[in-house]
């Protein structure tokens, strides 16, 4: 449904001087939207999760971002990086290269700043995954090298990322079975 808003006749005549063609006031804000949406990170809220009240009475451990542990047997139950959500390790380090994708705009710049292992185009060899819509393949790392490559892209384009993870219940987990919260905001 279509929302009529009022703006000053000053606003009005800039978005006027960006139009193309027959283009109306709504493309034009569209276009601007897009075009802010591409060059900057959104800064959201972090994860909302039924689990906020369980780690406000201690059952969830939250982990200094740059020394977590072993991360080693978890999981994720939760996880963003900027606004996209993710529900795996290799889900966060791609969403971390998507955006770090649009942020550097080039492939060299790409590879100079992730410390993943990243080619260009296609390959699905030596644990590669390729991601078509940023024209990059990723290889696949463990839990503990994925959280610490996101984490340096989440710094290097000053980004939010967030996971609520879970030790499985396994002997050579550090927490068996525990909760554990990992999360950094940009710097403003």
């Amino acid at each position: 449904m279509s929302q009529v808003i009022r703006i000053a006749e000053s606003i009005y005549e800039r978005l006027e001087s960006m139009a193309r063609g027959f283009d109306t006031p709504g493309n034009v804000i569209e276009r601007l939207l897009e075009f802010y949406e591409k060059h900057h990170t959104p800064v959201l809220s972090p994860v909302k999760t039924t689990l906020t009240n369980v780690a406000s009475q201690g059952l969830v451990k939250t982990l200094n971002p740059d020394n977590p542990g072993n991360l080693s047997h978890t999981r994720i139950l939760e996880g963003r990086f900027g606004n996209e959500r993710v529900k795996n390790w290799m889900q966060l380090v791609y969403a971390a290269h998507k955006y770090a994708s649009g942020y550097y705009g080039n492939f060299e710049a790409l590879r100079k700043a992730t410390q993943s292992n990243i080619v260009k185009g296609s390959l699905s060899e030596s644990g590669y995954h390729e991601f078509p819509d940023i024209g990059i393949s990723i290889q696949g790392d463990n839990s503990n090298n994925s959280w610490r490559n996101a984490l340096h892209l989440a710094r290097e384009i000053n980004s939010h990322i967030e996971v609520l993870l879970q030790w499985r219940n396994n002997d050579k987990a550090a927490y068996p079975g525990q909760k554990g919260k990992l999360m950094r905001d940009p710097v403003k």
